[in-house]
């Protein structure tokens, strides 16, 4: 499963949010809880139709609506990090067969990314509905990927970069994680966090169809710090 488009700049802006979050330790170095009407300052959202997010929608998550199947662009809120980080979220996605993915996503400089989400998709030889991490080396070649199987809607989702590797995993109660597998990709040291949706290329009719992402928060912690 590849996923169409590019990422492109900020469309609405970065809007400031009062610095009221007090991390709980000396490792977060960022936290969004998604609970004012606004965003904290860094963040860019990317997407032709800017309608589609939402702090209001669903108070204390940040709603992403996938964009219609006439652009391949996603729906995608992204900040500027570098080196090595965990990213951790709290998703309620609801996802239709053969049609989108949506969770946590890096991207480097050049193109080249790697992304952790859940995904329902049905094939000729059955029907998969899980946790999906993907990673695109760029060049034409292979994207790299590891999946596993998970029937909630509501999951948390934890993708931990070492270089160029990127472990992912997930939890039920974001406190105790099961893996989901190490994805490979030659990333830039600054790259594009964040969380967002987007439609995967084969999902045919059902592109359009309205279905969105909740996010309970987003975090950014050091690797080997606490995250959740």
């Amino acid at each position: 499963i590849v996923l169409g488009g590019a990422l492109a700049g900020c469309v609405l802006g970065c809007r400031v949010q009062p610095t009221d979050f007090n991390p709980p330790d000396a490792n977060v170095l960022f936290r969004d809880e998604f609970n004012s009407a606004t965003l904290k300052a860094g963040w860019t959202l990317t997407g032709e139709d800017p309608t589609r997010e939402s702090l209001t929608e669903r108070p204390g998550f940040m709603r992403i609506v996938a964009q219609d199947a006439a652009t391949t662009e996603p729906s995608l809120l992204l900040r500027e990090i570098s080196g090595d980080f965990v990213l951790t979220t709290r998703m309620v996605f609801g996802p239709a067969p053969d049609r989108l993915l949506a969770g946590l996503l890096v991207q480097g400089e050049d193109g080249r990314m790697a992304s952790l989400g859940l995904l329902h998709a049905s094939r000729a030889g059955g029907t998969f509905r899980g946790v999906l991490a993907l990673a695109d080396p760029g060049g034409g070649a292979p994207v790299d990927h590891a999946s596993a199987r998970y029937g909630s809607t509501e999951v948390y989702l934890r993708l931990e970069r070492r270089a160029d590797s990127f472990d992912a995993s997930y939890s039920e109660d974001g406190v105790t994680y099961t893996p989901v597998g190490t994805v490979t990709t030659s990333l830039s040291d600054n790259v594009q966090v964040g969380i967002g949706i987007a439609a995967s290329e084969n999902c045919n009719s059902q592109c359009d169809v309205a279905s969105p992402a909740d996010f309970d928060f987003f975090e950014i912690t050091a690797v080997g710090g606490a995250g959740g």
